[in-house]
This record gives C-alpha cells, sequence and structure tokens, in this order.
C-alpha cells in the first residue's frame, strides 16, 4: 500500500487504493453491502443529511463509521463530523477517521453515542512498513478483526486503553521532571 499512495492524489483514490485494502485485511467483505456499505446515510434529521464514507453493518446496522479523507489531509478538522454520526446514529459504536495512512480510532467509552475526544487507538501505516509496530498496535488491530470485533464491548476496551494510555503519558512526564529532594 505505501508504494501505492504516491498514486493517490485525491479521496476517491484513497478510499479505493488504501481505505478498503485495510477494510477487506481486517475480514470484512467490501464487495458485500449487507457488510461494508459506501455512503452510507447518517442524518442527523431532515434537514441535515449525512453520509458517512463506509459504514460497517452488523445486522443490517452501522455498527463502524469511516469517515476518510484525501491522503496527506489534516484528519483534526474533520473529528467533529466523525462525532455528528455517533450522535445521528445510535448503533454506531466505533468511528474511524484516515487519511488512507493515519489511522484513528474512537468509540463513545464515557457517554452512549458522544464520540470520546481523544483516539483509543492510532497508527500510521509509514510506521508499520518501516517495522515500526507497538505490541499494543497488534493487539488492537487484532481486536477490530471481524472475528474479533465485538460492538457492545469496544467502549469499555476502549476507556481501558485511554486509561492505560494517560498513565503511561503521567509516568513519562513524572520521569522526565526533576525531583525535588528534601533534606
Amino acid at each position: 500500500m505505501i508504494s501505492i499512495s504516491t498514486r493517490c492524489t485525491n479521496e476517491e483514490a484513497t478510499k479505493l487504493f488504501l481505505v478498503l485494502p485495510l477494510i477487506n485485511f481486517l475480514g470484512y467483505d467490501t464487495m458485500n453491502p449487507d457488510e461494508v456499505c459506501p455512503e452510507h446515510n447518517a442524518d442527523f434529521s431532515d434537514k441535515y443529511k449525512n453520509r458517512v464514507d463506509f459504514a460497517i453493518l452488523k445486522s443490517g446496522a452501522p455498527v463502524i463509521a469511516i469517515e476518510c479523507k484525501a491522503l496527506g489531509a489534516e484528519l483534526k478538522d474533520d473529528r467533529g463530523q466523525l462525532r455528528s454520526y455517533f450522535n445521528a446514529a445510535p448503533t454506531v459504536k466505533m468511528g474511524v477517521i484516515t487519511d488512507g495512512m493515519v489511522y484513528e480510532f474512537y468509540a463513545d467509552s464515557d457517554e452512549p453515542n458522544m464520540m470520546d475526544s481523544n483516539a483509543f487507538l492510532s497508527f500510521d501505516l509509514h510506521d508499520i512498513a518501516k517495522g515500526k509496530i507497538e505490541d499494543s498496535i497488534v493487539d488492537g488491530i487484532t481486536s477490530l478483526q471481524k472475528s474479533n470485533f465485538d460492538p457492545e464491548n469496544i467502549g469499555a476496551e476502549a476507556k481501558r486503553k485511554l486509561i492505560f494510555q494517560n498513565l503511561v503519558q503521567q509516568i513519562e512526564i513524572l520521569a522526565k521532571s526533576p525531583r525535588l529532594r528534601t533534606c
């Protein structure tokens, strides 16, 4: 996928050549519209029509919303768009925003249908191609595979990962700060 990425000059090419292969890798059948639905309705109301780039369906209901951007696009600006899909579709339990190389995964671990502000998993395929992949990323990707993914428990799993990430960050901060010594 890394070699193809140079030819992904717009959002559609990114979807076709980078995002769909990853969805396939996770075990979802991208040729089955009952499992992977492109341009799925995520309407908040009749007045505001929204569509998510891809929805992963389980028993006909969307459980994963995937928002795609063109390769190299800044993802931060579009988290609000992904957040609106959580609000519009109560069955969505996980949201993904990607430019085809960088992937950010969000859940609603604090409040139902309210996307967490922090990703519980993120990775860059450039790093993975260079062999830079942490065990936590491998475990995270494994848990997202179709055979392992449980939409009802993703919020609890995301919460554990977010707490662990926060704990690691706090330990790193403490390790870097000078220690006060008292006599």
